[in-house]
């Protein structure tokens, strides 16, 4: 049986050397994040009813917090801050996320994307997901960055342009779909079927036993159902 720690305790968790410094941001709900401040960025699980949900920051200098802008708009959270606050962790609580999308060069782990559709997607940085649920799941990464994603999808639909990464074979999902340009690596798995377009260049292994379609054009590199 999964174990919930109380958000109370999960917040006091980030905490801190005794001289770090402190911001806090009273959320209530968050469905959709977006990060676009070169911080590192943790999202964790509150209860079910939301109770604990927030966001907190701690920095050994106050001036990484001061750099960041939280905001919150109905189930949106973006995080924003420029270079000065790379020294940020940013903690963000939150009984439910169901898109997540990373637009710094931020570190980013999220405990859990949920829904009937999840979507994350990368444009720098790195995006690590330790448990997808739900029943679609849409990943885009453009550029050098790195997308890790675990868990459980039925459908699941993987889009890299450029040279960074998508590790996605501890994904179980039933139907797949791979779209690769440049110089992009894709790492997947697949029960039924799996259908892969991959441009020159692009790397791309499919593991389990599907039904395989690809269509690739030369240079690039598939394995399908190996």
């Amino acid at each position: 049986m999964r174990r919930l720690i109380a958000p109370a305790a999960l917040l006091a968790a980030v905490a801190t050397p005794a001289l770090a410094a402190e911001r806090r941001w009273p959320v209530a709900a968050v469905e959709r994040l977006r990060v676009e401040a070169p911080a590192t960025v943790r999202v964790v699980l509150a209860a079910r009813d939301g109770a604990g949900s927030g966001v907190v920051a701690t920095a050994p200098d106050p001036a990484a917090l001061a750099a960041l802008s939280v905001v919150a708009t109905g189930a949106a959270l973006v995080i924003r801050g420029d270079a000065s606050s790379a020294g940020a962790t940013v903690t963000v609580v939150a009984p439910r996320l169901a898109a997540v999308s990373v637009y710094a060069p931020a570190t980013v782990s999220v405990a859990a994307l949920r829904g009937e559709r999840a979507t994350a997607a990368v444009a720098a940085g790195t995006l690590a997901v330790a448990r997808v649920d739900a029943a679609a799941l849409a990943a885009t990464l453009v550029g050098d960055g790195t997308l890790a994603l675990a868990g459980r999808a039925v459908t699941a639909e993987l889009v890299a342009n450029g040279p960074g990464t998508i590790d996605a074979a501890a994904l179980a999902t039933d139907r797949l779909t791979v779209r690769a340009q440049g110089d992009a690596v894709v790492r997947a798995a697949a029960r039924y079927e799996a259908g892969v377009i991959a441009g020159a260049a692009a790397q791309v292994s499919v593991a389990g036993r599907p039904r395989c379609a690809v269509r690739a054009t030369a240079g690039a590199t598939v394995r399908c159902g190996e």
